[in-house]
């Protein structure tokens, strides 16, 4: 199995990162994440996928939970991590993996996947848990189903 990792980062406003995989074909927005290199600890994978992907370094990732993933036969470790403070504030999207990136806040949250801006992880990720937990409460429905689950 290959292990992946994935990473609720929130700013110190408690800001939620999330971000478009440019592969997806639905405003999915989701955490970012990436796979594990040889000889690299999880927590290392989390600050350098951030690091790559949005242009943010992290600061103290924490583990949160492991579920099997099936892309391909992956371990998605999902991790909780606050935006350091030696780091840029906006997220600079490498324009090849993502596309575009932004923090939300709650309300902001909540307004866009109604809206159908912006369509949740599904219920059955990693990433719809870490995702509920800063929430705080049940995710709100969207209108946008059936969307490309993440992938690293």
């Amino acid at each position: 199995q290959d292990p992946a990792v994935i990473v609720a980062l929130v700013d110190e406003e408690e800001h939620l990162l999330l971000a478009h995989n440019a592969s997806w074909q639905r405003p999915l927005a989701s955490l970012i994440a990436g796979f594990v290199e040889a000889g690299e600890t999880p927590e290392r994978a989390v600050e350098r996928e951030v690091g790559e992907e949005v242009g943010l370094m992290v600061d103290e990732p924490v583990y949160r939970a492991t579920q099997p993933w099936p892309f391909p036969r992956s371990q998605m470790l999902g991790f909780s991590a606050t935006l350091a403070a030696a780091s840029r504030r906006e997220p600079v999207p490498d324009g090849v993996e993502i596309d575009w990136a932004r923090f939300y806040t709650r309300g902001e949250f909540a307004r866009e996947v109604l809206a159908g801006v912006i369509a949740p992880p599904g219920p059955s990720s990693i990433a719809h848990a870490l995702v509920s937990e800063w929430f705080g409460e049940a995710l709100p429905d969207s209108p946008l189903s059936g969307q490309t689950p993440e992938r690293p």
